[in-house]
């Protein structure tokens, strides 16, 4: 029964973490300043392939000067998108944990 309730937490908690990384995304492709698209496209969440772990990633190899838009240089100024957008939506994700929680809990 304790392996059940577990497993189940899991899931749930699994669930809502994919339900916050896609709020990140969907915050962080409307801030990304625009010049090609290919930075804007380049925005992903990615499985770790661990529960309830999922990261938002711009860049790679389509824009790998996703850190110098983020985080500036010394000649550029930033022009934040993926911090804003994490921050933005944090009391949104702390809800859906909450909800998830009282759902299985409640």
């Amino acid at each position: 029964m304790l392996e059940n309730a577990q497993r189940s937490l899991v899931e749930e908690l699994d669930g809502v973490i994919d339900s916050a990384a896609k709020l990140v995304w969907d915050t962080a492709v409307t801030l990304v300043p625009v010049r090609t698209g290919r930075l804007k496209s380049s925005i992903r969440i990615e499985e770790t392939g661990r529960l309830m772990e999922r990261v938002v990633r711009a860049g790679g190899d389509e824009a790998p000067y996703a850190g110098f838009v983020e985080h500036g240089t010394y000649k550029m100024a930033a022009q934040p998108f993926m911090r804003p957008a994490a921050e933005a939506r944090g009391p949104e994700i702390e809800s859906l944990i909450l909800e998830g929680m009282k759902r299985l809990f409640g």
